[in-house]
């Protein structure tokens, strides 16, 4: 019997993972001192600048109290600061330090790396067709979340697809 093929999703899934394995991988060899889950944390703070601690847990897809932890680590090392937000002075925007832009640049070492892994043998066009892609399909899961209420979708999570 034929083994059937893998799924999209299946297919996702698995690239994910992988990705995941390799970006752990070349963080060690460009010797950032952090953790994966904190460079993750980090490179968050970065791509969504001015967000408060919830959000981005939900956006790392982690429990708050877990990322606390690695902000604490991250804070401590002088990478970033909380600051209070203007809005609510219950809760604390996260902001990257001037330190962090030497760490940053090894990370994006580390990005490099993996990104050109991943791309290996796609043409220009063929990556940017991927990428719309695979930004179509975030996008139809975030608004299929806000239309279902799902948990792990925060406001606006669509407009960053």
């Amino acid at each position: 019997m034929p083994t059937p093929a893998p799924t999209l999703g299946w297919l996702i899934t698995d690239v994910s993972r992988l990705l995941r394995r390799r970006f752990d991988a070349a963080l060690e060899r460009v010797d950032t001192g952090l953790t994966p889950a904190e460079a993750r944390a980090l490179n968050l703070i970065r791509r969504m600048p001015g967000r408060r601690q919830g959000v981005l847990a939900e956006l790392m897809g982690v429990e708050p109290m877990t990322l606390v932890g690695h902000l604490d680590r991250l804070e401590r090392s002088g990478l970033i600061r909380r600051v209070v937000d203007p809005c609510d002075r219950r809760a604390r925007i996260i902001e990257l330090t001037a330190e962090a832009d030497v760490v940053m640049q090894r990370i994006d070492e580390g990005l490099a790396l993996v990104r050109a892994e991943l791309t290996a043998g796609l043409t220009p066009a063929e990556e940017s067709q991927l990428q719309q892609l695979l930004l179509t399909l975030k996008a139809n899961l975030c608004d299929a979340d806000q239309r279902t209420g799902a948990a792990g979708a925060p406001a606006g999570s669509n407009a960053d697809a």
